[in-house]
């Protein structure tokens, strides 16, 4: 058997780097194109909110709603798994933005059933007013308290009067409305 010529090795190097230039060339598209999807959507659409609290009240969802040029609307919801009925008086929830601009902004709010039965789910919210809110699909973590009485019946006659606070935690992303 003949060695090959140097004719024969760079046909035969020429067909290599062809044959694995194909390849390099579908793998950078690919690259490409999930770069472009990726790259194009805010991270809302691809970052799920979360949410914490007393694991006695289970979070189902938490959001933070742009409702004017200089106003938010912040939201909880959470199912009560307290294994009782629990009052929720006017005032009943705070929630704070922390670290916007030079101050924090806070607000109190309302939750509602004012007497949520055992599983029931029950809505936070409040207003924050006077700072520009950030905008639509920024990711903002808010800090939040929710203050409740401990019922042994279906009305607020049957609610005690010691006031319980429970703390929670909830980052998500800014969206136009709720």
């Amino acid at each position: 058997m003949r060695p090959p010529t140097a004719c024969q090795k760079q046909q035969s190097m020429i067909e290599f780097i062809v044959t694995y230039s194909w390849a390099l060339l579908i793998l950078a598209m690919f690259v490409a194109v999930v770069f472009a999807l990726v790259s194009t959507q805010p991270p809302s659409s691809y970052l799920p909110s979360t949410c914490s609290i007393n694991p006695a009240f289970q979070c189902t969802v938490a959001g933070l709603y742009q409702s004017g040029p200089s106003s938010a609307i912040a939201t909880v919801s959470f199912i009560n798994e307290l294994g009782t009925p629990v009052e929720f008086g006017s005032g009943s929830f705070n929630v704070s933005l922390g670290a916007l601009g030079p101050r924090n902004i806070t607000a109190i709010g309302h939750c509602s059933p004012s007497v949520a039965q055992q599983n029931a789910r029950v809505n936070c919210s409040a207003q924050l007013q006077g700072f520009s809110p950030p905008s639509v699909g920024t990711s903002v973590d808010t800090f939040f308290s929710v203050s409740y009485r401990i019922c042994t019946g279906n009305y607020s006659a049957s609610c005690g009067t010691q006031l319980y606070t429970t703390s929670g935690f909830a980052s998500q992303s800014v969206s136009s409305g709720p």
